[in-house]
């Protein structure tokens, strides 16, 4: 039995599992992608088909933040020291997000691929972010932001 149990791509968060979801609610949409935030026990993020990527409190059972993107999305990753939050896509792009709010940072330009992005992956320390691709592909890039862009986008709220 699950300690807790969230719809997420469905947005029915709060709706008793004993009562029937409305028609077309959660039907359209799939989750691709799932991380744990490694510090907050009860937050993760999902993201999906449906072009969005969404930070969950579970011990509420409530969407925190959302934010659209241009592209499916794939695969995502908390760094260890939860600073950054990674998103491939299903366009083959990958994009570093500031977890509170999901601001887009800039970071240094990676070439999209042809293929979709299918895994993310930072490494221990935070500074590296791993990218496989459907194609066999794996990139290693350098999980840089510019330090002002994150305190800016700490403060920006979702």
């Amino acid at each position: 039995q699950p300690s807790c149990r969230v719809l997420v791509q469905g947005h029915a968060v709060s709706r008793p599992r004993h009562e029937p979801a409305a028609v077309g609610e959660g039907l359209r949409s799939e989750t691709w992608a799932l991380a744990t935030h490694p510090y907050l026990p009860s937050t993760f993020v999902t993201a999906g088909d449906d072009c969005t990527v969404r930070v969950w409190d579970a011990d509420k059972r409530a969407m925190v933040c959302m934010r659209r993107l241009r592209s499916p999305a794939t695969s995502s990753d908390f760094s260890p020291d939860s600073a950054l939050l990674a998103v491939g896509c299903a366009d083959g792009t990958t994009l570093l997000l500031e977890p509170e709010s999901l601001t887009e940072l800039p970071q240094r330009p990676w070439a999209p691929q042809a293929g979709a992005v299918c895994a993310v992956r930072f490494s221990p320390d935070s500074a590296q972010l791993a990218v496989g691709y459907a194609d066999g592909l794996v990139e290693v890039h350098p999980a840089f932001v510019d330090s002002h862009a994150l305190t800016a986008a700490r403060g920006a709220g979702p």
